[in-house]
């Protein structure tokens, strides 16, 4: 049955006077069953407004704020006045509330401006909505002042939208937001992107609502390194066209307007593309590729590496060693490239590997430097995967290994500590260049492109550089191995090293690095270097393992030259490895003729060792 307006009436009467009479308990009753009887469509009508408001005002004299709210959302829906709406909301949760509410939004304005969270702010007189307390902590009613209604409620510091999916990957880049004026949704962006070490970067059009937030407390301070708000898009486009930061790729927008912030990043991108408006002081990587006599596959190298989405996060540093063959007409190419991340130098006579490769080292403003061959090339879908786990990475790395395609392995995946861990899981494994990844202020602090330049007589500082800095570089940080082919190899071409001729009746002529006498001086270099360590003075037992190991990689490359020069001669294979093994012995003497309290035990134990290798490999080379 369907009841009249009038009984309506009668029941709001029936209530008033069991409330002047202090019948509360009855009163709230017959609230909730005409309450009840309306929810069921029991009434003909469309003016419910003063019954709810009846209802809410009880609710408020009991304390009821939830349903005060409630109720009173329902008269405003039936067309309650709005003067008298805005009379009782002011005195009541307002007026009471004004001066904290004006001091939480300044102290929240200065914080967001001294983290650099926001570009400009808004008087709080010209915000667009109060905030009504409802009782509970954090939590608010918007009150929009020009309309005198109620919105929704939120709670500031929470993760209200819990609807709110997103598919955030370690692979992702920063992230571009279209957001409006809603603060709760700006924090669940941020608890769920923040833990992945992303920026969340807001494009908000309402600045007067989304600010008006907060007056209801102090924000949480944990995100706000990873926020930045811009009122309009021309405010985003000046930001990233003034400073350093990276351009945040992942957008999170309405479909119909992606189109239109995928081209404002392009437009970004392409600005930063210019020489002339790189700011270049906030380079993650730099990839450096020492290059000589090969102009033209270092000019396709760069080209495709310059198809990297990347700007300022990268550069690309190649030094030409001085060439003279035809190859230089395409590194004059390379030089008129306008790219603004390409840096190039040029020696105008060769200075050798080992000072061309400290020379791109030395030029690089990188965090990171990526070592590459002219001839190989950059997998640029794995270099996404670089770039932000560089970026994320808050401990100090002191190297990065990442594999190639074919020589190029990483011994250890996962990080190891400084010291003995990281020497026994890299040691000496960094023989082919690309793809290995070096701190390039451990590199300064240690003063290793000295290093190189002052040990030129060192066949290992000649020959092999990079793995001089590794082998130093693993006392005083972590290596991480990553299992990521980085480094596609190229086709290998003729490198211009010293020659030299071997064999008797059946000669021919190798790289002077590859002979056995080449071979044996790497090792004294790699001994001279492994015995000056500082782990290695700090314990003899290390410098022992470390020696070891040298002679490992000594023999191994000893038995690579013979398999791919020597058996092409008709010198004796047996002869060159006895020959290696008596020179270890003599390095093994050595060590322990400089100990003043000799180990008899420990020099019989390496000597054992070293002749098992000996006898191991003599058995292959028969």
């Amino acid at each position: 049955m369907r009841l009249s307006l009038q009984k309506l009436v009668s029941n709001l009467k029936n209530i008033n006077t069991l409330i002047e009479n202090s019948h509360y308990e009855e009163a709230y009753r017959e609230y909730q069953n005409t309450h009840k009887d309306i929810e069921m469509n029991r009434y003909v009508i469309t003016e419910l407004a003063d019954f709810y408001a009846s209802y809410a005002y009880f609710c408020f004299s009991s304390k009821e704020i939830n349903q005060f709210f409630e109720m009173y959302i329902r008269a405003q829906k039936y067309g309650y006045p709005g003067e008298k709406r805005r009379d009782f909301i002011y005195k009541a949760f307002i007026e009471p509330n004004l001066s904290i509410f004006r001091l939480n939004y300044m102290q929240n304005m200065k914080l967001l401006l001294a983290k650099g969270c926001i570009q400009e702010t808004i008087d709080f007189e010209e915000l667009q909505y109060w905030l009504l307390p409802t009782g509970n902590k954090d939590e608010f009613y918007l009150y929009e002042k020009d309309t005198n209604l109620i919105k929704e409620n939120f709670r500031l510091n929470s993760d209200d939208n819990q609807s709110l999916v997103l598919k955030i990957t370690q692979s992702s880049s920063d992230y571009l937001i279209k957001n409006n004026g809603s603060w709760a949704d700006i924090q669940s962006y941020i608890n769920r992107i923040n833990p992945w070490g992303k920026k969340c970067y807001i494009i908000d059009n309402h600045f007067k609502k989304l600010f008006s937030y907060l007056q209801g407390g102090i924000i949480n301070q944990s995100f706000l390194s990873g926020l930045v708000i811009f009122n309009t898009e021309d405010q985003f486009e000046s930001y990233f066209i003034y400073n350093s930061s990276y351009i945040p790729r992942h957008l999170i927008c309405a479909d119909e307007e992606r189109p239109i912030y995928e081209k404002l990043i392009d437009k970004i991108h392409y600005y930063r593309l210019n020489k002339e408006n790189r700011h270049g002081d906030n380079v993650l990587l730099s990839i450096c590729i020492p290059s000589y006599n090969r102009g033209r596959r270092a000019y396709e190298n760069i080209l495709h590496t310059l198809q990297s989405l990347y700007d300022e996060e990268i550069e690309i540093v190649l030094s030409n060693n001085g060439t003279q063959n035809e190859s230089q007409e395409f590194y004059s190419k390379i030089n008129q490239i306008e790219d603004s991340r390409l840096v190039y130098y040029e020696f105008e006579e060769n200075q050798g590997f080992a000072i061309n490769l400290c020379q791109v080292a030395d030029l690089a403003k990188g965090k990171y430097i990526l070592l590459l061959s002219d001839e190989d090339l950059v997998n640029l879908t794995e270099l996404e995967s670089l770039v932000n786990q560089l970026n994320s990475i808050s401990d100090v790395i002191t190297i990065i290994r990442t594999r190639t395609d074919k020589q190029g392995v990483v011994p250890y995946i996962g990080t190891t500590n400084p010291g003995r861990d990281s020497l026994f899981a890299f040691m000496l494994s960094s023989n082919y260049m690309s793809g290995i990844i070096y701190n390039k202020q451990m590199l300064v602090n240690h003063h290793l492109l000295e290093y190189i330049k002052q040990n030129s007589e060192n066949q290992a500082c000649l020959t092999y550089p990079q793995m001089v800095w590794e082998l130093i570089l693993c006392q005083y940080g972590k290596v991480q191995g990553m299992d990521i082919v980085l480094i596609y190899e190229g086709q290998a071409e003729k490198t211009e090293v010293s020659q030299t001729r071997i064999g008797f009746a059946k000669e021919i002529t190798i790289p002077g690095y590859a002979a056995l006498k080449g071979r044996l001086d790497q090792h004294e270099g790699f001994f001279n270097i492994v015995k000056d360590l500082e782990i290695s003075k700090a314990d003899f037992d290390i410098f022992r393992e470390l020696y070891r190991r040298l002679c490992a990689k000594t023999i191994f490359l000893v038995i690579l030259s013979i398999d791919v020069f020597y058996k092409q001669t008709d010198i004796n294979p047996g002869e060159l490895l006895e020959s290696t093994y008596n020179h270890l012995l003599k390095y093994l003497n050595e060590i322990y003729q400089e100990q003043e309290n000799s180990n008899n035990g420990k020099y019989i134990e390496d000597k054992t060792a070293i002749r098992q290798l000996y006898e191991y490999y003599k058995n292959i080379v028969r």
